[in-house]
């Protein structure tokens, strides 16, 4: 994931593009993120869930918490599947899935 990391903070500055009449275009972040998927699959993922989670500041902290459980320096080999299913498994646990 170390590598992943670097890899985005090191690419270039995405700009706003700005109209003719200096308005600036929004970007949409989700479509971004789902387009870099490919390049960066375990942040797009991290980003893509946290951007589709209900603007409820304490379910995006505990998001935020939940994937640096899973994320730690003996874990940066997961596959970014294997890291949805056990946000997905900690997630459903939380909400009173039984094994």
């Amino acid at each position: 994931m170390a590598k992943e990391i670097n890899r985005y903070l090191n690419s270039p500055v995405v700009k706003r593009l700005v109209r003719n009449d200096r308005i600036k275009i929004n970007i949409n972040v989700i479509n971004w993120w789902f387009n870099r998927r490919n390049k960066y699959p375990i942040l797009s993922l991290i980003a893509l869930n946290l951007t589709t989670a209900p603007p409820e500041s304490s379910d995006l902290e505990r998001k935020f918490s939940d994937a640096l459980n899973i994320f730690t320096d003996k874990r940066n080999s997961l596959k970014p599947d294997t890291i949805k299913a056990l946000m997905l498994l900690k997630s459903g646990l939380r909400e009173g899935l039984q094994l």
